[in-house]
C-alpha cells in the first residue's frame, strides 16, 4: 500500500531529477485549450467520417496525440479541479456542486505565477465563476455570459478577448487558459459555412439530427481555435508556446438512450482528446495509444517547462514515460457523485478503474457530510473494451482474475487518496470547503445548460 503512495507523491520535490527541462522557461509560454463536452471519436484525427475538425487535425499532426486520455470526472465542476491540480476528486472532494476547491491546494496557475509567468483564464463555462475558486492563481480571470444568463459567450467573442490579452504580453512568458462552451448543449450557433459538416435542415430531435448539431458546433469552435493558435504563434518572440488541447469530459449522444453527461462513467463521457504540441524536436510528433489521465497534464507541462510543483501531485510526466519506453501501463480512475432519487441527502458514488483493455465500474454511496465513501461493499461490473467497446456485457463472472486485479487496484488507489488527503490536511491546512447558495444570475446560467431545475 505504501509503495503506491510513494509513486503518487514522488513528483513532489523530485520533478527534475531524472531529465533536463524540455524548454527554456524564460521564453516558453503555455496555451491550455479546453473544449467542453468534446468527444475524441468525433474528430477527424481520431478517424471520424465528417469534416468536423480540420484545424484540430492539423494541430494533432504536429503534436503528441494521446488517443486514450481519460478524464477524472464526467462533470466540469469535478473534472477541472483534477486537471488543474493533478489531484483526484477523492482528494479535492469537489463533488456534485456542493463543495468548492479549498485554497490549500496548489493549481497549475499558482505554480506558474510563482515562477514569474503571467496567467490568464478566459472561460464561457458557468462552473468557472470566481466563487467556485477553481482558478486561484490567475492574474486575469474572466468568466462570461450574455444577457440574463441564458447564453454562454460564443467562441468568436471568447477568442477575440484572449487574443487581445496575448498581444499585450510582449516578451513576458504566460499561461493562457481558454475554455470553450459551444460544443456543450444547447448547440445554438448556425451558419451556412457549417453545411459542409451535415445538413443544416436537420434540426429535429432524432439521434441523427441531434448528433448533426453537435458535429456542427465542433466545426464552429475548430475555426476559432485556428484563429487563437495563429495569434499565439505570431506573437511569440522566441519559441512557440506549448499547446495542450483537451476536454473536461465527453458527451452521451444517444448511447443507452441517454443524452448529456454527469451521472455515468461510460467511455462516451470520460474518454477525452489530449494533444500536446511542443515547440522543439526533443519529443517527436507521435501517437500514443495507451491510457493516460487528466492528472498527468500538470506534471507533464511543468516538467516540459522545467518547473517544480509547489505541492504533491498524483499524476506522472508523460513525456518522460514516452522517452523511456517500456513503462508499465497506467491505470485511470474516474469518479462521479450525484444525489440518489428518493433517498434523502445520500449521494450515489461511482468509480471507474480503467487500463488499456479492462474496465471496472464500482457503485457505492458517498457520505454527504464528509464527501467520502461509505463502508458497504460496492456493486461491481467488469467490461472487456477490446471485444465490447460499447460496454454492454458484464464479464465479471467470466474473468474473475481481472475483476480481482482491478479490485486490488481500486483498494490501493483509495488508500493512496486517503493518505494524500491527510497530507494536505496536516501540512497545508486543507479542509472541506462548502459552497454557499447560488445567486439568481448563476442559477439562470446553470439552468440554460440543464444543470439545475
Amino acid at each position: 500500500m505504501l509503495g503506491f503512495l510513494v509513486v503518487a507523491l514522488c513528483v513532489y520535490g523530485c520533478q527534475r531529477g531524472d531529465h533536463e527541462p524540455a524548454t527554456d522557461p524564460a521564453r516558453t509560454s503555455l496555451l491550455l485549450i479546453v473544449v467542453d463536452a468534446l468527444r475524441p471519436d468525433h474528430l477527424g484525427c481520431h478517424g471520424y467520417g465528417r469534416d468536423t475538425s480540420p484545424n484540430i487535425d492539423r494541430l494533432a499532426a504536429s503534436s503528441i496525440y494521446f488517443t486514450q486520455a481519460i478524464s477524472q470526472a464526467p462533470m466540469t465542476r469535478t473534472a477541472m479541479p483534477s486537471l488543474l491540480t493533478s489531484l483526484y476528486p477523492a482528494v479535492h472532494r469537489v463533488y456534485s456542486g456542493r463543495t468548492v476547491l479549498p485554497d490549500g491546494f496548489s493549481t497549475l496557475a499558482e505554480t506558474m505565477r510563482a515562477a514569474g509567468y503571467r496567467t490568464a483564464c478566459f472561460t464561457a463555462s458557468p462552473h468557472q465563476k470566481q466563487s467556485y475558486n477553481f482558478y486561484q492563481g490567475f492574474d486575469v480571470f474572466e468568466g462570461y455570459h450574455e444577457g440574463d444568463g441564458n447564453r454562454h459567450l460564443p467562441a468568436e467573442s471568447l477568442v477575440d478577448t484572449a487574443v487581445d490579452w496575448v498581444r499585450q504580453q510582449a516578451t513576458q512568458p504566460y499561461l493562457l487558459y481558454v475554455h470553450f462552451m459551444d460544443v456543450h448543449t444547447p448547440w445554438e450557433v448556425a451558419g451556412d459555412e457549417l453545411d459542409t459538416v451535415c445538413d443544416a435542415a436537420a434540426f429535429g430531435t432524432t439521434t441523427e439530427q441531434r448528433t448533426c448539431r453537435y458535429d456542427r458546433m465542433i466545426r464552429y469552435v475548430d475555426g476559432h481555435i485556428a484563429q487563437l493558435l495563429s495569434a499565439v504563434d505570431s506573437n511569440a518572440t522566441g519559441q512557440r508556446p506549448i499547446v495542450v488541447l483537451t476536454s473536461d469530459h465527453g458527451e452521451e449522444l444517444g448511447e443507452r438512450g441517454s443524452w448529456g453527461h454527469g451521472e455515468t462513467l461510460f467511455e462516451e463521457v470520460i474518454h477525452v482528446p489530449l494533444l500536446v504540441r511542443l515547440p522543439h524536436a526533443r519529443h517527436p510528433v507521435s501517437r500514443v495509444d495507451r491510457v493516460v489521465r487528466h492528472v498527468d497534464v500538470m506534471p507533464t507541462v511543468l516538467a516540459a517547462l522545467g518547473l517544480e510543483p509547489l505541492a504533491p501531485l498524483q499524476g506522472v510526466d508523460l513525456l518522460s514515460r514516452a522517452a523511456d519506453g517500456g513503462d508499465p501501463e497506467l491505470t485511470a480512475f474516474s469518479e462521479a457523485a450525484f444525489p440518489k432519487a428518493a433517498q434523502g441527502s445520500e449521494l450515489q458514488y461511482l468509480v471507474a478503474v480503467r487500463d488499456d483493455r479492462w474496465k471496472l465500474l464500482a457503485s457505492m454511496s458517498l457520505d454527504p457530510r464528509t464527501m467520502t465513501p461509505g463502508e458497504r461493499d460496492p456493486t461491481l461490473t467488469l467490461y472487456d473494451l477490446a471485444t465490447d467497446p460499447a460496454e454492454t456485457v458484464d464479464v465479471a463472472r467470466r474473468h474473475p482474475e481481472h475483476l480481482q486485479r482491478l479490485q486490488t487496484e481500486l483498494s490501493r488507489w483509495r488508500t493512496s487518496c486517503n493518505q494524500t488527503r491527510l497530507h494536505f490536511e496536516r501540512e497545508h491546512g486543507v479542509t472541506l470547503r462548502w459552497r454557499g447558495e447560488l445567486d439568481e444570475e448563476t442559477r439562470k446560467l446553470l439552468r440554460s445548460f440543464g444543470y439545475v431545475d
